[in-house]
């Protein structure tokens, strides 16, 4: 909602862009120039002292959430606002923190942060792999989940297991 009437939604001053047609520069991240990729996003939010990034629709890879931040998908990039935003999709990526494919990584979070509004779909994995669509480790209760939806992948094929022995006689 544009409560502070700065033609978006949030207060502009205190967010960094995200869309698939912004680019991950060194001075990315404004309205008209966004990020590409939401870990760039955070990055970004954190040296200018900023704590809500904005992420359009569209498709995207792996990200490791940041204690502190709001993340929030379904943004229309043409105005950064919630009304005629399409969804925002994560794509997992191998992790050796978890094993295997992970949308979303969130460790040690113990400040508020929240996720918002964004979609995660696991992966297939490899063989002995485990496949997640959000991975949670060591957090608290300050890291909140709102209208986000994830989606479980398929584990690997395990190993298999020893011949057995004889039966009944």
């Amino acid at each position: 909602v544009d409560s502070n009437c700065d033609g978006t939604d949030g207060i502009q001053t205190n967010t960094v862009f995200v869309a698939t047609t912004g680019q991950d520069i060194s001075t990315c991240g404004e309205a008209l120039t966004p990020c590409a990729t939401i870990n760039q996003g955070l990055t970004r939010a954190s040296s200018l002292g900023r704590t809500q990034v904005q992420v359009a629709g569209g498709t995207y890879a792996k990200f490791t959430v940041v204690a502190g931040f709001e993340i929030g998908g379904h943004y229309n990039s043409a105005t950064w606002k919630k009304a005629g935003g399409s969804t925002t999709f994560v794509t997992p990526a191998v992790d050796a923190t978890v094993g295997g494919p992970v949308g979303i990584i969130a460790s040690g979070i113990t400040t508020p942060t929240k996720i918002s509004d964004i979609t995660v779909t696991g992966a297939v994995a490899g063989p002995g792999q485990r496949s997640y669509g959000i991975a949670v480790l060591n957090s608290t209760s300050a890291l909140t989940f709102d209208t986000v939806t994830a989606n479980g992948g398929t584990a690997g094929k395990g190993v298999d297991g020893a011949p057995g022995t004889g039966g009944w006689i």
